[in-house]
Formats: C-alpha cells, structure tokens, sequence
C-alpha cells in the first residue's frame, strides 16, 4: 500500500482513485497494486488489461485536448477576458463544480509570470493547483502552466485569431498527465480525457456569453 509524502501525494491518489470508480478516502486501501498486469476495472466498458497494454506499448505520455471557439467579439476584448480570474471562476459554476482564488493573483487579469492558486472541487476532492502564465503575446497567445498541483503536469495553450472587427476564434491546446504512473495512465483513458474535455468546453461557453453581450464590461476595466 502506498503512503503519502505530501498532501500532492494524498490528491494525486484520490484524483485517481475516484477516476477508476473507488470512493474517496480511504480509497488507497483499494487501490492495493501486486501486478500491474492483474489490474482490473469492472466498472469500464473495456477491460484494465486492454488500457495496459496500450499504454505499455507507446501510449501518449499526456493527453491533449483541443477546442476551437468563434467568438463575436472583437479581438482584444476576448484575449483579456480569458486572462480573468473572475471569468475563470464564472466558468466553474456551469460544470456544478467550485473554484476559489486562494493566492498570487486573486482578481482582474493576469499577467505574464504572474501566479494564481485555485482551490478547486473536481471528481468530488477538493485540490490545491498554482498555475503560472509562462508566455504572453497579446492579443495573439498566451500559454498558463501548473507549477503545483495533484496532476503529474498541466499546460494550457490559448491562441487567438481575428476573423473579422467583431469576430474571433479561440482556439484552446490543453495537455495534462495524470499522476502515479500506470493507475494515472488507466484514469487518463477511463474518466480524465471526458471530464476535462467538458469542464474546458463549459469554460469557453462561459466567456463566449460573457464575451459577447454587454456583461464584459464588468470584467474588465474600462
């Protein structure tokens, strides 16, 4: 049975855990691994050896997720509003989830090298995850990346096209790797890819609303 260094450890577990269908806490009791060849998910639609094998010969070592989102909307008005923390937290509450800016950067727009911590409810645990903007090119892209958190790595790239004065596309490239090596890999194939997929779609649906009626003016200062 394994034991937990840190609190990383503890939500590394549980984000896993809860992927395979285990209940939180003490979920670590049945996560009890002897082969990592004997693993089985009764509640997949396809078996846990089937995943293993896939990923032991070469499967991807991150998942990545994109979404393209036309926006009406002028440019800069979109690229802002996707650095606000307060859109940022708008976005969690279509998914039933919680977010709070618990430290850096607590409100307005974030900026380059600057740091936010988000204490966020996803799968049920509540986790800790600070990300940094690691590249800023306004109103074109920026690139936010998680320096801690329960997940192995985390990047969100952001790029924006103007279409048109009053139209724009957003187009979002999310990697993420699952922690804990092959139990990360089997969360990754099962729940992860799905849940993050629509937690980033009900995100940019979020700013697309906000974007394109005259609720934007609240966000960002004048």
């Amino acid at each position: 049975m394994p034991s937990y260094s840190s609190n990383r450890d503890q939500e590394s577990w549980e984000i896993v855990a809860i992927a395979l269908g285990s209940a939180p806490n003490p979920i670590v009791a049945k996560l009890v691994v002897v082969n990592t060849f004997k693993i089985t998910i009764d509640s997949a639609h396809h078996s846990g050896r089937t995943i293993l094998e896939r990923v032991q010969n070469g499967g991807c070592p991150m998942v990545t997720l994109e979404e393209t989102t036309v926006i009406n909307a002028p440019l800069e008005r979109c690229f802002d509003l996707a650095r606000s923390v307060e859109v940022h937290l708008a976005g969690n509450v279509n998914s039933g989830e919680a977010a709070l800016a618990v430290g850096g950067v607590t409100s307005g727009l974030i900026a380059m090298g600057q740091r936010v911590t988000w204490r966020a409810k996803h799968l049920g645990v509540w986790q800790n995850l600070t990300s940094q903007i690691t590249a800023l090119q306004r109103p074109d892209y920026f690139q936010d990346s998680m320096i801690r958190g329960a997940f192995k790595s985390m990047k969100h790239e952001h790029y924006f096209r103007s279409l048109s004065a009053q139209q724009t596309e957003m187009r979002d490239v999310f990697c993420f790797a699952a922690p804990l090596g092959i139990l990360g890999r089997i969360a990754e194939s099962l729940v992860l890819h799905r849940y993050m997929q629509a937690l980033l779609h009900d995100r940019n649906i979020t700013l697309k609303k906000i974007a394109e009626s005259a609720d934007w003016q609240r966000y960002l200062p004048s």
